[in-house]
């Protein structure tokens, strides 16, 4: 077998059948239908002008405004849903991701949210179409044409929202059935070293992403009350939104989602950050706001927050020195 056959057949075993029994690879392909077209007129005065050939002028306009509000709203959605599967997921082989089962199903609740968020929007957009179409033609008035803007279903179809799972077969060694020996091991070398270079970016990922949130969480609890230096209004102290907690339970989650080698340290990891993190809310990491049926004094609901957020910074510290003896 010639050295570009064994490439090939390295690259196919790559791409089928790298082992995983316990994660699936996904991906997500957005597509819209795109409002601009290439202007004859506006290319043909241009060549003229700049004295250029009019195949190497390619200006460009709207058939219809770029900024109606239902169609932007659709592309915000789409890159909603591009966003959150990467958040949600880290950069396995080639385009596709990688997460593990046991944070597969959130992340299909999610993403199919998300997906119904976009139909309804690209629904929204074909019913305003013929009042967005009338505009565009008084807006460019006998420069419109009509023939530019396709029929309601196709422009529909156009609009694609795909979040795709693939099972991860067990590697099948039967593809190297027709290899000499020499070249099989070669071969499982590269399968080897390849699954190891994609372990250590999924953890490397993992890793960043954790202490990132970690020390952010800390920061914002230490810094909780101190006067603002670059607030607009002098003397306004740094505070924190109940969003604080909420990306600390969604980073807990992440920590098992990603967990590829099935690390129980990392899931240990999950339950520490949701026990010691999650439990108290942002208003009682606060304690500035006075909820109906709490009967406390000011003094004494500021006092009991200021000892949450110290035993949070603590928690912050200890959870962080654990992932740093997690990933060495």
């Amino acid at each position: 077998m010639n050295v570009v056959a064994i490439s090939e057949t390295i690259d196919a075993v790559n791409k089928k059948f790298l082992k995983r029994e316990h994660a699936v690879h996904c991906y997500f392909a957005g597509a819209g239908w795109g409002v601009f077209r290439k202007d004859q007129q506006g290319s043909a005065e241009a060549a003229e002008k700049y004295e250029a050939e009019e195949h190497m002028i390619n200006q460009t306009k709207a058939i219809i405004d770029p900024k109606t509000p239902s169609y932007k709203a659709i592309k915000t959605i789409r890159d909603k849903g591009s966003n959150t599967c990467r958040e949600m997921t880290a950069a396995s082989a080639g385009v596709l991701r990688i997460i593990t089962n046991l944070g597969l199903p959130k992340l299909r609740a999610v993403m199919a949210d998300i997906e119904r968020e976009h139909d309804l929007a690209v629904e929204t957009f074909i019913r305003e179409l013929p009042e967005i179409i009338a505009a565009a033609e008084i807006k460019a008035g006998t420069a419109f044409d009509r023939n530019l803007i396709p029929d309601a279903e196709v422009i529909r179809a156009r609009f694609k929202f795909d979040f795709t799972v693939l099972m991860i077969p067990v590697e099948d060694t039967s593809i190297m059935a027709g290899l000499e020996p020499e070249h099989r091991a070669e071969l499982q070398r590269e399968l080897d070293a390849n699954t190891t270079k994609w372990d250590a970016e999924v953890k490397a990922d993992l890793q960043g992403r954790l202490l990132t949130e970690l020390n952010r969480a800390k920061d914002a609890l230490a810094k909780f009350g101190d006067v603002n230096p670059d607030a607009k209004k002098e003397g306004t102290p740094f505070t924190f939104r109940d969003s604080l907690v909420t990306r600390l339970d969604a980073i807990a989650d992440l920590a098992v989602a990603l967990n590829i080698t099935g690390d129980q340290r990392l899931n240990d990891l999950s339950a520490d950050i949701k026990d010691r993190l999650t439990s108290v809310s942002g208003i009682d990491l606060r304690g500035t706001e006075k909820i109906a049926g709490d009967n406390r004094t000011e003094a004494v609901r500021e006092a009991e927050a200021a000892k949450h957020r110290e035993k949070a910074i603590e928690a912050t510290d200890e959870i962080m020195s654990a992932v740093d003896t997690i990933f060495g």
